[in-house]
């Protein structure tokens, strides 16, 4: 997973921090965030189903976008 920074505008990548708090850091501005990381998150089969047909749904509103290469079932 690649993320930019959600707290400064630098547009740099989050780097995997090397130390003992679990996360990436911004090469920028030294932010940490354990969003990809999932901790402290649990998400049901009915939820995470819901997201996938809401972004199937977004993927169907874009035209010229590629399909899932997971094959997402539609709405």
């Amino acid at each position: 997973m690649r993320c930019s920074c959600r707290y400064c505008d630098s547009g740099a990548y989050m780097i995997q921090a090397e130390s003992s708090r679990l996360g990436c850091v911004c090469p920028v501005c030294g932010a940490h965030c354990a969003d990809c990381l999932g901790t402290n998150t649990v998400v049901s089969r009915e939820a995470f189903q819901a997201m996938k047909r809401a972004a199937a749904r977004e993927r169907e509103a874009q035209p010229g976008q590629p399909p899932s290469p997971h094959g997402a079932p539609g709405p």
